[in-house]
């Protein structure tokens, strides 16, 4: 008689339970700490586009400051309520009937100083240039020179993506930040803006920004600095 012949067969442990609970719970920790301090996990696999985490968003309503702005402007609208010669490439444009006149002013690139009655300076080059639609160009240059005789008195100034070192004045109004989650009113109180990027309007003698700020500082009646 042949003798069998053994063969060993391999042992399957079973996993210990207690691993796997320390194991999970591991992982929820780990989870939780990290939604804690970098927000929520995104998990399609596809990036989450997200402002700079130093940015904080602002927008307010409040009175309006001296400005003097020497940036470049994606776009600027302006509604005169003045007379005044406006120099725009090979056009002088004489706005005797303002009332009636729209400007607008794209991928400008000089200088565009206003307080809360006038704009006082608009000098630089415009890529375009439109008069109650009507666009202006310029024969010698491709980009559109602009300049303006006099002050300017205006009904309303809207700037799209504009970026401001700094806006420090006494002031009073409502501010909005982080999207409303907070509000507040000030009352003839110094405020410093610091790096706003955005966009600013002008209307009915309020001015109104709106967009993304680094630091916002408040002194009067109370004193409050984020950022």
């Amino acid at each position: 008689m042949t003798p069998e012949t053994y063969i060993p067969q391999p042992h399957h442990h079973k996993p210990n339970k207690k691993i796997i609970i320390f194991a999970t719970f591991l992982l929820i920790t780990s989870i939780l700490l990290y939604t804690a301090f970098y927000g929520n996990i995104n998990l399609t696999g596809r990036a989450v586009e997200e402002t700079n985490k130093n940015e904080i968003s602002i927008s307010a309503s409040l009175t309006i400051p001296t400005l003097k702005l020497n940036e470049k402007f994606d776009k600027i609208e302006i509604i005169p309520n003045s007379n005044t010669i406006l120099y725009a490439g090979d056009s002088k444009v004489d706005m005797k009937n303002s009332e009636n006149t729209n400007i607008i002013i794209e991928n400008f690139q000089g200088e565009l100083s206003f307080n809360e009655n006038n704009i006082s300076n608009l000098q630089g080059k415009a890529g375009k240039v439109l008069i109650n639609n009507v666009p202006i160009s310029s024969q010698s240059e491709e980009t559109i020179k602009l300049s303006i005789e006099n002050n300017l008195k205006y009904k309303t100034i809207k700037i799209e993506n504009i970026a401001i070192n700094e806006i420090s004045y006494i002031t009073k109004g409502s501010i909005n930040i982080d999207r409303e989650k907070t509000i507040i009113n000030i009352d003839n109180e110094e405020i410093k803006i610091k790096n706003f990027k955005g966009n600013l309007e002008i209307q009915d003698k309020i001015f109104n920004i709106q967009g993304y700020l680094n630091k916002l500082d408040i002194e009067g009646k109370s004193i409050i600095s984020i950022g």
